[in-house]
């Protein structure tokens, strides 16, 4: 078997490399006059102002962040979000906008989002600000107090054992 596949590949290789011109040799070509490149315009002066640019709104991928704004298109009916990212490793976004047909997330909530072509997917909510979080009820003390005892878990050491087969 080993000499039917040793053979298989000398013949596979060997027609690979079979043709006019070999894979490695170089390409020359002569440029005529009337191929020559256009001439090139001139150079304009380079300026010191930058342009600043908006953040990218990247509309595919995973964001965990805060929602910094929440707003209702009444044209197309959709809740428009922008979350910006608090933990960009596993490439997660640093930013993000979408859409969704309903209002799922307030503004400073902390979020994990799926997005896909700029829709909202899955959003998982981390935690609710302080302020929307209602303090604990306290824990009223009972009128008797339960004494718990181990006398229930005791067990004998057992006196006998007696095994049966039929």
């Amino acid at each position: 078997m080993k000499h039917v596949i040793l053979a298989l590949s000398t013949l596979f290789l060997a027609g690979c490399s079979v043709g006019s011109s070999g894979f490695f040799e170089e390409k020359i070509r002569v440029a005529t006059p009337q191929e020559s490149a256009p001439a090139l315009a001139p150079l304009k002066p380079v300026t010191e102002e930058k342009a600043v640019e908006a953040p990218k709104r990247l509309e595919t991928g995973y964001v965990k962040g805060i929602v910094r704004s929440v707003v209702f298109d009444g044209q197309v009916g959709l809740w428009r979000y922008e979350v910006e990212g608090t933990d960009t490793t596993n490439a997660k976004l640093p930013f993000a906008s979408f859409a969704h047909t309903a209002p799922v997330a307030a503004t400073n909530d902390r979020v994990y989002v799926r997005i896909e072509g700029g829709r909202l997917k899955e959003l998982y909510a981390l935690d609710k600000p302080s302020a929307a979080v209602a303090p604990p009820r306290p824990v009223a003390p009972s009128a008797s107090p339960v004494k718990r005892t181990l006398d229930r878990q005791v067990l004998s050491v057992p006196q006998s054992e007696t095994i049966v087969f039929d």
